[in-house]
């Protein structure tokens, strides 16, 4: 018997309705929680070979058993202010994540969404935007830096810019950085502060209405959010994102193959895209989420069916590898 497996936790609904969903469909699906003690794998080197072993409450698994793999498994920010169990916690989530990361290499007959080495890659937004570019995509005007001196020329050529940060951060005490508008005097009066870490400085792009664009495989779900109609999230949507600013939305052929396309030049098989619509009719690339999330757009849209899609994904590429 051969397993779809998804590496996550069990409570995470994305994976719960996929998981629903593979099951529906008949598909022998597993969920492997490494928070979960009844979870067990075993990973054997030796000079005959290898041999791997998955353990999910009553079920072993052998990795000639994987026919397919969701790569699901995100850090849990530790919310506390114990220094101690913060690091503990590290310690267990980093042994993890590199164990787990390396059963790619001892699944080749498995079909990985994504596969991990390849999302790694493109969690970088400076591959990103190259990337993006590259395939002649219109990116925002940017600069990575932790110089305040080389960001303030940018005031004068673009006029307004924003700030983001390069990857993802979920303080102690849960808060998290969305983009914002950075002024001038702040970059003139925070040298030392910007110092500290690179960010993301970008020119600010007046929108018309923004776009969330979910690839699967080679399916495409656009929606278009009209996050211009609250100042709440004129510049950064989340801060207010389940409000009901969604609609359906039709892309042009074009920038449906650029888009896949650029699935196909990253290496992966899934990808979340937040891009702009400009006053003056322009599609400007912000940024791919290769783990992004999608089931609160369902729960806004009926018509969506990623979950679904996600699932079929899974099976018909499990069979192709047969």
């Amino acid at each position: 018997m051969d397993y779809i497996l998804l590496f996550g936790s069990e409570q995470d609904p994305h994976l719960k309705v996929v998981h629903n969903n593979l099951k529906k469909l008949n598909a022998d699906s597993v969920i492997f929680d490494i928070r979960n003690n009844n979870h067990s794998i075993t990973l054997e080197i030796n000079d005959k070979g290898s041999f791997g072993l998955c353990k999910i409450d009553n079920i072993s698994i052998k990795f000639e058993q994987i026919s397919a793999v969701w790569w699901r498994n995100k850090r849990f920010p530790y919310l506390g202010e114990n220094i101690n169990e913060k690091s503990i916690q590290e310690f267990i989530d980093i042994e993890w994540r590199y164990l787990l990361s390396s059963l790619y290499h001892f699944t080749p007959q498995a079909f990985w969404v994504n596969n991990p080495l390849k999302q790694y890659k493109t969690n970088f937004k400076s591959y990103q935007l190259l990337l993006a570019r590259n395939l002649g995509f219109s990116i925002p005007n940017t600069i990575m830096t932790n110089n305040s001196q080389d960001i303030l020329p940018h005031f004068e050529n673009e006029g307004r810019m924003i700030y983001k940060q390069l990857g993802w951060t979920m303080f102690p005490n849960g808060d998290v950085i969305f983009t914002s508008e950075v002024k001038k005097e702040q970059v003139i009066d925070q040298p030392d502060d910007i110092r500290l870490t690179p960010g993301i400085f970008q020119e600010y792009i007046e929108k018309d209405y923004e776009l969330r664009v979910t690839v699967v495989g080679e399916e495409i779900f656009a929606v278009k959010i009209n996050s211009q109609q609250q100042q709440r999230t004129v510049i950064d949507w989340r801060h207010d994102q389940l409000s009901d600013m969604y609609e359906g939305y039709e892309l042009s052929e074009e920038l449906k193959q650029k888009l896949i396309e650029f699935n196909f030049k990253a290496g992966i098989e899934f990808g979340a895209y937040d891009l702009i619509k400009t006053k003056d009719g322009r599609y400007i690339f912000l940024e791919c989420n290769p783990s992004g999330q999608w089931l609160w757009l369902e729960e806004k849209l009926n018509h969506l069916n990623i979950s679904e899609s996600f699932a079929r994904l899974l099976i018909n590429k499990a069979k192709l590898n047969e």
